[in-house]
């Protein structure tokens, strides 16, 4: 049996770093994700009916494009369906004979073919819980329509059918089938047995395989039997990132289907572990080792709906809404408290027989639509037009919004939508009686004692750095210091000074396969409110919740005082003990440890009910053990000892002074965490005459909103799943201090252990020399600014270096240029390379392939020139002419340059002579001579000539969140588009531009309101899961069918996984970004914490790939402090065929690394908007080729000195590298693993999607262009489908680059009939007229450049418009231009950065007009909650029929303004109606005319929503 096959039957967890020692390699199958599409159909009535399976067949098929394929291009990664036993086929097929009042149940079973124990233990399992076998049954397959690797790895198929046994209890049936199942899987757990029982039950069965969708009923001809009736089915395509999917893996579970990814799931396993000693024996194991996170949420919910809750209930209480708008439930405000959500993107369509549903995560990041027809058939699905419903027979086409339900009760035969249902659940019981919320009031603190506080600040290694550039911000603004440039100084593992355990983690972020989230403008959904003390047990619901309620996991001061008085509610239960975490000198860390855990024990087995974890009492004769060291251990004690859930920890940490190291300890298991020794000094540099609890104050509201940031780079929003969750990568610990302390955190390459962790701890506390006169001033280590000082830390890119590279290509102030370039940059290259280790790379050594060759055997510099990129850097970031120099420079090169997040000036497309203009780019021109004088920077005009070729056309346009200048004129001028998932010097955030640096012509071409900050939304909203990127990437090709399209990543344990997910979503390259990547505005934390060194991503993507055959279909980049020729080299010896520099580009070009670009002051006219400081720009085109030639042609020596050819001969020849330092304690062996045998590079080919057959619109192109070309009017006709996607954006991308040759009048009409797929009418330019008589999916609109888009309600809609969804989420997402008309309403994110569409819809869900800079937008309907999240420009009107939408602060207060209808001027009313009119005119909506026949009378509805000064 192969590997996949084995693993398939025996999913034993993986390992994690700590617990194998060091892995033979990167690769760790805790990272696999996958996603999906899902959904159901069902009869109310509950008649069983073959025509519900065929109907969830044919959706299946017609979901094929949000699974993958596997590696061998057939096999899928999984489809399933969920289905009523088919008892009468079931029996006939075994030629049973049974009553026909026995209840039949059927397991349905996947078993290994050499397995022999399977069958027996199983019957022993259903016997001892008193069931008779009647017989087992080969299930029926037809193999031919397998793929060779599912054909490979395809188990045994088998179902065992059973009744009850003589004596069984009546009534118990399927808790039995359960139990019995629940055995099986206790001696698996054990290793008696492999195989996987997909399910045993008498109400539901699962079919599962890993064939196309289409095929399900072909490969199971059970399925096509006529006999096969069934009152619902529920349906699942399954994507799994990793190309070696596994049949057991196939979706449904046993109770759910899943779309999406639990962002929590290592938190809600880790607590549900700490759980154990709670739950009932025979339910164990409760969660599978080694499952996914859907199959640990299908477990959790078995568990809870076995055990006293519904099926609706369980999944309620996991997947809870947002507490904004529904505090009245008090099913939800008891459950809040009663377990952590399993937080993340999901729709969920679930099932035990009596039930059939669906409910969406509290985010509402995934889709899903549904309809209810007069003849009682639901049905739901992650798209609509997954079957074919006749339009007057939907009485309700809708859409689950965040955290909503849908639910048919197939015995009472009701339907239930989301309030009716929390009705339902909240008359179940007495919930009200079982909460108390009685906050902790805060008592009288001790005053600091600044006499004490500086010797106390030494002894917990606090600097000046951390006082004025940490906790003085913090302090004074209430907010996390904002800084620029990245990081060059080492990480932890390589430091020079002392650093906290803190910083050896790393925040792990979201990306691609979940999305991050906004805890600022989309704070209604983040809930930071916990509950300190014992937990509640989640399998009794008429338990009272224990513990203290706080509305923060920070404590202050006050609040700490209360707990040690005894003064917080409940006290006589809740009786508080204090572990004081300090030891004595003479004993060792390790023994301190081991005494904390056993003294923690003993006072929660004695009664103990909150620990206060507390170093307060530190000194030189007690020692504090590091608080996060403490913290964890003391959790994972309490774990082991079966007492976790008896006690709430609350830790007060002198060690924790920064956002990230008070994340740290609340994800390793503190309830509560009280930073004491940072609250004091901040109130101690309160400034004299002013209240110091104002700064503590602040301090604590900071906290807040810091952890809530940390927390939603992952895409969590709830505390209560954040912790315990470990959530970190560590860099640089050995594997005893993370088995110990931080258990299943992943460590890939050791480190230092406790022996080291406690010289650092006793060197700071006991000097050495205590002769040696203490210092009054705290120590600087130039952690963030460079020092000088032998003590302080290096930078990589500290004055001497810059000074020495400019001296080289001729930038530097007052150097002449060098007469040996050469020798200068191999003298540079000699210091960079000579300094002490601070990257991964200056461990390593290259060793040779062969012998030397000579120089003309090896590949030309300018060759090798062609692979090297200008990173992404905006326009707005950097001047006008910074960003135009470098363009210029690439293309004279023959490199590459990239647009960044903020677009380009249009006029670089356009076929004229590039003349000056006055303020950088504009309509007349683009200049790089700074308007106010200076330094010229080019000054060779520029010919005319094919667009593509324009030396300021840069080759790459890069599409990041925000899509600031996206539009299809943009996209169609690339050579690349390359979508920006995440920045490697703030992974989990959107990019920022302060306002003060969106000048009027940076306004208008990322159009926005000058003097206005610009946030990019964190997310792509249009990316809440792989098969979201895949149709991106699809939408990017279709309007560009000649740009390659990449994706960009950042380093973290994981990547590799998600980008072998970016392959197989027909990614042309990856690009790895490093920690250390530039920026212009970032959190100092997120600088320094988050995100892994490229060398670690790269390693990791290229073994992923490799081992899953997949290397060869893209080209790997890497991006992240390359300065020398042997970074560049060890780059494709790890694996990159390309390399982006940024920093190394900035430097050439005259940057001094002032680090004040997010100040807009840069003092070399690089990163600033101010004319004054532009003018100072010195830097030219040849200064940025000159370093690129000098890198290129030491290359072609370092290549020729190890034997190697090319650069191409180097990629992947990771053999050729080797570890020959060893510190801290690094073992760089998985990093340097060679994995498989499948080539290493990219093979040279595009990396297309397979299509059965050409995209629809495609063969209307060539005429649509042939008529447009003639000046004709071009009109089709045609109905569509769901798997009709992007239609029009081929055409708007051939229409936008014949624009840039000339003025081209365009009309086009497409009239279309039916559902239409994803991406309808994206980038759709001016001529255009996309017209649908039907409904559509989500992203309607995206990126819109102008063009007309109309939708049109039919049959019952038609009726009543305003009642019925007829369009998804995230329309008009980055639209520019152009008009859109729907009669219906619209999903999530209505109009979500649009910035200059005109949109009328008739209702829509929660975050309307989001980040919207520009553009009117009219909604004649009901809107959710958070409308006009981060506008800033535009206006929207909202019709108010109940007063509601005001009265309920359903808008953002933050950044709109309300203002009725009577009390705007008469322009504005009338401006209104014309829009309203209008929207008659294209969609033919009633209600808009129904709305204009009482306009008088209707009219006061309406409210107008205008920008808030933003400052």
């Amino acid at each position: 049996m192969d590997w996949s096959l084995a693993n398939a039957f025996n999913p034993v967890r993986v390992a994690s770093a700590s617990a194998r020692g060091v892995s033979p390699s990167l690769i760790d199958e805790r990272f696999d994700h996958d996603s999906c599409g899902v959904g159901f159909v069902a009869a109310v009535d509950g008649a069983p009916d073959h025509e519900i399976l065929k109907q969830a067949l044919t959706a299946l098929g017609r979901l094929a494009h949000r699974g993958a394929t596997a590696a061998d291009g057939k096999s899928s990664d999984g489809v399933g369906v969920l289905v009523a036993v088919p008892r009468n086929l079931l029996v006939q097929a075994a030629d049973l004979s049974i009553d026909e009042g026995q209840v039949l149940g059927v397991g349905m079973l996947l078993i290994p073919h050499e397995e022999t124990r399977a069958e027996g233990l199983l019957e022993r399992c259903l016997l001892s819980h008193d069931f008779k076998v009647l017989c087992w049954r080969d299930v029926p397959v037809k193999t031919e329509f397998l793929g060779a690797m599912a054909l490979g790895t395809m188990p045994k198929i088998r179902q065992v059918l059973v009744v009850d046994g003589k004596g069984a209890e009546q009534g118990t049936m399927e808790r039995r089938l359960y139990l019995a199942r629940k055995q099986f899987e206790r001696s698996h757990e054990r290793g008696d047995v492999t195989g996987y029982i997909c399910s045993l039950s008498s109400q539901t069965i699962v079919y599962k395989a890993m064939v196309a969708g289409s095929f399900l009923a072909d490969f199971y001809p059970d399925l096509a039997s006529e006999d096969f009736v069934t009152p619902f089915a529920v349906f699942h395509q399954r994507y799994a990132t990793n190309t070696l999917p596994t049949w057991h893996r196939a979706q449904p579970g046993r109770t759910l289907g899943h779309n999406g990814e639990i962002n929590t799931v290592w938190g809600n396993r880790a607590r549900m572990t700490a759980r154990d000693s709670t739950l009932p024996v025979e339910c164990k194991p409760v969660l599978t080792q080694g499952g996914t996170d859907s199959t640990s949420l299908d477990e959790a919910v078995e568990l809870l709906s076995q055990n006293g809750r519904t099926l609706a209930e369980a999944i309620r209480m996991l997947l809870p809404p947002a507490t904004e708008g529904h505090q009245s439930s008090l099913f939800l405000r008891y459950h809040t408290d009663c377990a952590e959500p399993w937080d993340g993107p999901a729709a969920l369509a679930f099932s035990d027989g009596k039930v059939v549903g669906a409910a969406l995560d509290r985010n509402g990041l995934r889709p899903c639509r549904f309809a209810i027809t007069n003849k009682g058939l639901v049905v739901a699905g992650s798209e609509a037009g997954l079957v074919d419903l006749d339009p007057e027979e939907v009485t309700h086409s809708g859409r689950l919004g965040p955290g909503q339900m849908l639910l048919v009760d197939l015995v009472t035969h009701k339907v239930y939508e989301d309030e009716a249902l929390l009705e339902l659940f909240d008359a179940g019981a007495t919930y009200a009686t079982l909460m108390e919320d009685t906050p902790l009031v805060a008592a009288t603190a001790n005053p600091v004692d600044a006499a004490t506080l500086a010797a106390t600040q030494r002894g917990f290694g606090y600097t000046r750095e951390d006082v004025k550039m940490i906790l003085q911000p913090m302090a004074a603004e209430g907010k996390d210091a904002v800084w620029s440039m990245g990081d060059d100084t080492p990480l932890a593992f390589l430091a020079k000074s002392p650093r906290p355990i803190y910083a050896y983690f790393r925040q792990r972020f979201a990306q691609v396969t979940n999305p991050p989230i906004d805890s600022l403008r989309e704070s209604c959904v983040v809930s930071l409110h916990t509950r300190l003390g014992p937990w509640p047990h989640m399998l009794d619901k008429n338990a009272p919740l224990p513990g203290v309620s706080i509305k923060s996991p920070f404590l202050s001061l006050g609040q700490v005082e209360a707990l040690r008085q005894r003064q917080y509610p409940n006290e006589a239960d809740l009786r508080m003990a204090e572990l004081p975490c300090v030891f004595r000198p003479e004993v060792s860390l390790v023994q301190a440890l081991d005494d904390l855990c056993g003294q923690a024990i003993e006072l929660v087995r004695n009664g103990a009910r909150i620990l206060l974890l507390s170093d307060r009492s530190a000194s030189a004769e007690k020692l504090p053990v590091p608080m996060a060291m403490a913290t964890g251990a003391v959790h994972q004690a309490l774990v082991s000892a079966g007492l976790r859930t008896l006690a709430g920890l609350a830790v007060e940490a002198g060690d924790c002074r920064d956002i990230h190291h008070a994340a740290v300890l609340i994800g390793y298991g503190a309830g509560a965490v009280c930073p004491w020794l940072a609250l004091e000094t901040g109130m101690s540099l309160a400034p004299a005459g002013t209240d110091a609890s104002e700064a503590e104050r602040k301090m604590l509201k900071s906290l807040d909103a810091g952890l809530a940031k940390v927390m939603s780079k992952m895409g969590i929003s709830v505390v209560d799943s954040y912790r315990g969750a470990h959530l970190f990568d560590i860099l640089g610990l050995h594997s005893s201090v993370v088995e110990r302390c931080f258990v299943d955190t992943p460590a890939p390459l050791s480190g230092i252990g406790f022996t080291e962790v406690e010289r650092q701890l006793r060197q700071t506390w006991q000097p050495v020399d205590q002769n040696v006169p203490v210092s009054a001033d705290l120590p600087d280590y130039g952690w963030v600014r460079f020092r000088k000082a032998d003590v302080s830390e290096p930078h990589a890119w500290q004055p001497p270096t810059v000074k020495a590279l400019q001296s080289v290509v001729g930038s530097a102030r007052n150097v002449p240029q060098p007469v040996d370039p050469a020798g200068a940059f191999a003298i540079y290259t000699r210091d960079v390379i000579a300094r002490d280790p601070a990257v991964l790379r200056d461990l390593l050594e290259i060793r040779p392939a062969g012998p030397e060759l000579a120089l003309s055997d090896v590949e030309l510099p300018s060759s090798i020139c062609k692979r090297f990129v200008a990173s992404a850097m905006s326009l707005g970031s950097l001047s006008p002419e910074a960003h135009q120099t470098i363009t210029a420079a690439m293309n004279i090169l023959g490199g590459r340059s990239n647009t960044g997040e903020g677009g380009e000036d249009a006029a670089v497309y356009r076929v004229h002579p590039i003349v000056e203009a006055g303020d950088g780019p504009s309509a007349g021109g683009t200049s790089l001579q700074a308007h106010a004088g200076g330094g010229t920077a080019v000054a060779e005009a520029v010919v005319e000539a094919p667009a593509v070729h324009v030396s300021l056309n840069n080759k790459i346009k890069q599409v990041a969140s925000g899509r600031f200048g996206v539009t299809a004129e943009y996209l169609s001028h690339a050579e690349e588009i390359e979508i920006k998932v995440a920045q490697g010097a703030k992974p989990g955030e959107g990019g920022q531009l302060p306002g003060h640096k969106v000048s009027g012509m940076i306004a208008r071409l990322r159009h926005a309101q000058p003097g206005v900050s610009l946030i990019s939304p964190p997310p792509h909203h249009d990316i809440y899961s792989i098969e979201d990127l895949a149709q991106l990437i699809y939408d990017l090709k279709r309007v560009n069918p000649r740009a390659a399209v990449g994706v960009k990543l950042v380093s973290g344990c994981g990547v590799g996984t998600v980008a072998a997910g970016v392959a197989k979503a027909y990614a042309d390259y990856v690009v790895i970004a490093g920690n250390t990547g530039g920026t212009g505005a970032a959190a100092l934390s997120s600088i320094k914490y988050a995100g892994n060194p490229w060398e670690l991503g790269l390693a990791e993507a290229q073994q992923v790939l490799v081992q899953n055959g997949m290397r060869g279909r893209v080209r790997l980049r890497t991006d992240g402090g390359l300065a020398t020729a042997r970074d560049v080299l060890i780059a494709a010896l790890l694996g990159a065929d390309e390399f982006a520099f940024g920093t190394a580009v900035l430097v050439v070009l005259g940057c001094d690394m002032a680090r004040q670009c997010h100040l807009n002051t840069c003092p070399t006219g690089i990163a600033t908007q101010k004319p004054e400081l532009r003018a100072k720009f010195r830097g030219k085109p040849e200064h940025v080729v000159r370093f690129f030639e000098q890198l290129s042609a030491d290359l072609q020596h370092l290549l020729a000195r190890y034997g190697l050819p090319s650069i191409e001969a180097a990629v992947g020849r990771v053999d050729l590298l080797e570890q020959v330092r060893f510190d801290g304690n690094l073992n760089l062996e998985p990093m340097l693993a060679k994995v498989g045998d499948a080539p290493g590079r990219w093979m040279g080919i595009r990396n297309d999607q397979p299509l059965p057959k050409p995209p629809i619109d495609e063969a209307w192109v060539a005429p649509t262009m042939t008529a447009i070309e003639a000046g004709l009017p071009y009109v089709v006709d045609s109905k569509v489908a769901n798997s009709d996607r992007a239609v029009g954006s081929r055409l708007a991308g051939e229409i936008a680059l014949r624009r840039a040759q000339g003025d081209l009048p365009v009309d086009v009409t497409y009239n279309l009939h039916g559902t239409v797929g994803q991406s309808f009418g994206a980038f759709a330019v001016e001529g255009m007229k996309l017209v649908l008589q039907g409904q559509a999916n989500d992203f309607v609109g995206k990126g819109l450049s102008g063009g007309e888009i109309v939708i049109k309600a039919c049959g019952q809609a038609a009726k009543n418009s305003g009642q019925h969804v007829i369009l998804g989420n995230v329309a008009l997402y980055g639209a520019t231009a152009g008009k859109l008309f729907a009669a219906g309403r619209a999903g999530e994110r209505f109009a979500v950065r649009n910035s200059g569409a005109l949109a009328v819809v008739e209702g829509v869900g929660d975050h309307g007009c989001e980040y919207m800079t520009g553009g009117l937008v009219g909604v004649l309907g009901k809107v959710g909650m958070n409308f006009g999240a981060g506008m800033t420009g535009g206006l929207a009107w909202v019709y108010d029929a109940d007063g509601t939408f005001v009265s309920g602060k359903k808008y953002h207060p933050d950044f709109v303004d309300p203002e009725l209808f009577d009390a705007v001027d008469a322009e504005s009313q009338e401006s209104l109606r014309a829009l309203i009119e209008m929207h008659v005119e294209h969609s033919g909506s009633g209600l808009a005319k129904a709305m204009l026949a009482d306009w008088a009378n209707l009219a006061k509805g309406f409210v107008r929503l205008t920008p808030k000064p933003q400052h």
